[in-house]
């Protein structure tokens, strides 16, 4: 599948609606200098009994490889919730202090695992969408409702939100009445990058869009409107453009983190010929080992992988038990040999949806080939 083509239409269509609803917005932000930080795991995440190397594992369960649309088009239930409850410790304020200036949002695009759980402040925004859904009792969180919204900056920059609002909050009756008075407020939003997310437009046979999805407490409100929003949109043909139709896809509660091991490195020994070296190389490669639920197995143990399947199938709700999905997540140093041995067994014990993710610096050409499966 190949990636799809931002059409002309598309790129006249981001830049008339941000320079036209958005050129006043750059006028001072008002909210002080940026500053920079790029840790990806804060002292206030121990309060919900998830560890650093937990929290790594759960990012590692969300796919937007832009070979798989589908996937780009749902959001990963167990990380999503969790990120949910991390908002819901922090203000906007509180975390806009841990922004990380270099996630940038071309960066985001780019290179989503790199920067996944990073804090980014949208600065100098606009919400040009906005709906509201009450929180059902699974999520932990009662009384907090979720308003998915579409939020365009004074740099042109238009995100995908997940705003996690309080009990008895006004956050949707400001946001939603600015959009129906056309006088919407200006805003400050900070939260955490989730993943690149598709969704289409109302226009037929437009490709469909990928923002960047944030996961956000409540926004902080300026003391500007900006009131000619909907008119700008409108006289720029771009009110059609947004991407506001999701993409029917099947969905991931969860999904399976098979780990490929570092090994240790065989010694060097310069006496090797080119044959010996290549036995070396063929003994590290079958020493290799994976870890699943925190359990560790040898590559080539199909009952081992199978058990882990399975279990991974009685945990999901049963409306996704006939697609489980799985990530198969090569640590930092980890051999590159039983890749695609590993994407096979991984098919073979029951998974409907593998992918690939890997911690090493590789070439571009090697992802495509395996995420393409």
């Amino acid at each position: 599948m190949n990636a799809p083509k931002r059409s002309t239409t598309r790129r006249r269509a981001r830049m008339l609606l941000a320079v036209g609803v958005l050129g006043a917005l750059a006028l001072g932000s008002g909210c002080g200098p940026k500053r920079n930080t790029s840790r990806t795991f804060f002292k206030e995440e121990e309060t919900l009994g998830v560890t650093a190397a937990q929290r790594r594992l759960l990012f590692a369960q969300i796919v937007d490889d832009r070979f798989a649309l589908n996937e780009c088009a749902i959001l990963e239930g167990k990380t999503f919730k969790y990120l949910l409850k991390v908002c819901a410790i922090f203000d906007e304020g509180k975390l806009e202090k841990k922004h990380d200036e270099k996630a940038e949002y071309e960066r985001l695009q780019t290179h989503a695992d790199e920067f996944r759980g990073h804090v980014v402040t949208i600065r100098n925004a606009v919400v040009i969408e906005v709906a509201r859904v009450p929180l059902p009792e699974e999520y932990g969180l009662p009384g907090y409702e979720v308003l998915p919204a579409i939020v365009v900056n004074s740099r042109y920059e238009l995100f995908e939100v997940r705003l996690l609002c309080k009990p008895g909050s006004k956050t949707y009756q400001r946001l939603a009445d600015g959009i129906q008075k056309n006088n919407h407020p200006v805003v400050q939003i900070s939260g955490f990058f989730f993943k690149q997310h598709a969704k289409r437009t109302a226009v037929k046979n437009e490709p469909p869009w990928a923002a960047p999805l944030l996961i956000c407490p409540e926004p902080r409100f300026g003391m500007r409107t900006y009131g000619n929003v909907q008119q700008d949109m409108v006289d720029s043909k771009t009110d059609q453009y947004l991407p506001s139709e999701t993409i029917a896809a099947p969905r991931a509660e969860e999904r399976l983190v098979v780990e490929l091991l570092a090994t240790p490195k065989p010694a060097k020994d310069d006496k090797n010929s080119g044959s010996q070296a290549a036995s070396v190389s063929a003994d590290h490669a079958s020493a290799a080992r994976i870890r699943i639920d925190g359990t560790e197995g040898a590559v080539g143990d199909q009952a081992f992988l199978k058990a882990a399947v399975d279990r991974l199938i009685a945990r999901l709700p049963e409306d996704q038990r006939d697609a489980p999905s799985g990530v198969l997540l090569r640590a930092e140093g980890a051999p590159k040999a039983p890749v695609r041995e590993l994407l096979d067994q991984m098919e073979a014990a029951g998974l409907k949806r593998v992918y690939l993710k890997d911690e090493n610096n590789l070439s571009l050409d090697y992802l495509q080939v395996e995420t393409q499966r």
